[in-house]
Parts: C-alpha cells; sequence; structure tokens
C-alpha cells in the first residue's frame, strides 16, 4: 500500500507509522527520482557548455608590461578581452607635462572592439601606443609605452 501522504513536488511517498510499504512503493519513487534527475542533467540551457566552466573559475585577467618607447606594443593574451583597462603604475591617469605643456595620458579603456586614445583590441589581446612626437595644441599625448615604465592591465575575458 502506498503511503498516506505525498511529498509536494515530485510526489514520493512520505511514510507515516500505520503505512505499509510494499517494493513497487520504493521502486515508484525511485523512478520518479531518477526521471527528474535525468531531465535536468540533459537539460542543457541550466548548465554552463564548452569553456564557459573555465571562464567562471578565472573570468579576467590582470598582467604588467615595461614600456618600450617604441610606437606601439603588442600586448598578448590569448583573446579579445571583452573590457580591458590599462593604465601606468604609479601615476596618475592624465598629467600635466610642465616642460613641454601637455597633458599625458596614462590610462584607457576599451570594449566591444573599440577603445580609448591610446589601446587597440586585437584577437589575441591589444596594442598599447606611444606618442613619438608632441600633440597638437589641446591635444593629450598618449603615453601608454613610454620608456621603462610599468603598465597594468585588466581584461575581461569574452563568454565564449
Amino acid at each position: 500500500m502506498p503511503s498516506s501522504a505525498k511529498t509536494s513536488y515530485l510526489q514520493l511517498n512520505s511514510w507515516s507509522a500505520g503505512d505499509k510499504p510494499k517494493m513497487a512503493d520504493f521502486n515508484s519513487d525511485n523512478q520518479k527520482v531518477d526521471s527528474a534527475l535525468q531531465a535536468h542533467v540533459q537539460n542543457t540551457a541550466l548548465h554552463l557548455q564548452g569553456n564557459q566552466s573555465t571562464w567562471v573559475a578565472q573570468p579576467f585577467v590582470t598582467g604588467t608590461y615595461t614600456g618600450d618607447g617604441a610606437a606601439e606594443k603588442a600586448v598578448t593574451l590569448g583573446f579579445q578581452p571583452a573590457l580591458l583597462v590599462v593604465t601606468a603604475q604609479g601615476y596618475g591617469p592624465l598629467e600635466l607635462d610642465t616642460v613641454q605643456d601637455n597633458p599625458l595620458l596614462r590610462f584607457a579603456v576599451a570594449a566591444d572592439g573599440q577603445g580609448s586614445s591610446g589601446v587597440a583590441l586585437t584577437a589575441t589581446g591589444f596594442t598599447a601606443k606611444q606618442a613619438q612626437s608632441s600633440p597638437l595644441a589641446g591635444m593629450a599625448k598618449i603615453c601608454l609605452n613610454q620608456l621603462n615604465v610599468t603598465y597594468r592591465y585588466f581584461a575581461i575575458k569574452p563568454l565564449a
């Protein structure tokens, strides 16, 4: 005889002292549990796919590079960032060069394939730029690859 009460969701037997369980009742409950678990496991919309679990474990990378003074410096990450922030260590994002009266831009951000002045996203990372001459009046001098300056970056990986 099945139980006199059932669980609310799967309607499994919930035995009380006066019930007389039979093997068929347990087998029926086991089949309900097995079917519910199978439906859950096979529903791919509920689970991470492919390398999504890797993304969840480490959705971003941080690192540094040292400027070499060249007009451009390629930084390889192994992916095109969904979001990138680059800043010069020990410097403000925008500083005034009092000798040449130029603002020096030492900060950049990029997302969705587009970037602010000074960085360009690539398929495998980004390119940091360094102005090779003084900028036009009213413009900032891009300083994201200045010789011997350490730059820090924060890059969010794309969700694949």
